[in-house]
């Protein structure tokens, strides 16, 4: 997935105060935010089918953004649909938890989770033996003029969420199961983000 400027900053600004417990998320991520300009939309979800929703915030940049970003990329977005989220967990006994980090397949960390909401599954997902959201991200490999797939799943695991990486391949015109088996077009969901309202 295309990294964004107003991704980074995002998820600096966010993840600014950890396991903090967070009373209304929509109000944190506006507060915690100094550029102007920008929308914010969420997908309430119960990740990890525990009984407690969790939700996803995204911010779509100012178009004074987008047109930085566009030259910067050269309009070479592989992507359109996808979008960067914050995650706030649902606590048992009420409030949120601003997902400390993403704790990427390879030990790593990153600040968010990118989805490309017109390919991604919530559900079951029958390789984690869990609940999870499973998505997919794409990589130009220019020398090579061949487009990279990663198919990604996305669970809760405690106060933070976890990267698996269910399929990798190398040329994205190959067939892939886990790509058929969630995001085939009659398994995907249907995501329907909410306009976080000023």
């Amino acid at each position: 997935m295309k990294t964004n400027i107003f991704v980074l900053l995002f998820f600096w600004a966010v993840s600014t105060a950890f396991c903090q417990v967070i009373s209304n998320p929509e109000e944190y991520v506006k507060k915690h935010t100094t550029e102007t300009g920008r929308t914010y939309q969420k997908w309430v979800i119960d990740i990890n089918h525990d009984g407690i929703p969790d939700i996803l915030i995204s911010q779509t940049p100012s178009s004074k953004e987008i047109e930085e970003e566009n030259k910067m990329s050269k309009g070479d977005i592989l992507q359109p649909n996808a979008r960067a989220f914050g995650v706030f967990i649902g606590l048992k006994n009420g409030g949120y938890v601003n997902s400390k980090y993403v704790e990427t397949s390879d030990g790593g960390q990153m600040g968010g989770v990118g989805i490309d909401m017109s390919q991604c599954y919530a559900g079951y997902v029958d390789e984690i033996k869990g609940w999870g959201i499973v998505t997919v991200e794409y990589k130009n490999r220019r020398k090579a003029d061949v487009i990279e797939r990663k198919v990604v799943c996305y669970t809760v695991d405690g106060d933070h969420i976890k990267e698996t990486i269910l399929d990798k391949s190398a040329d994205a015109s190959k067939p892939s199961a886990a790509y058929d088996k969630y995001l085939a077009e009659s398994k995907r969901t249907k995501v329907q983000l909410q306009e976080v309202k000023p």
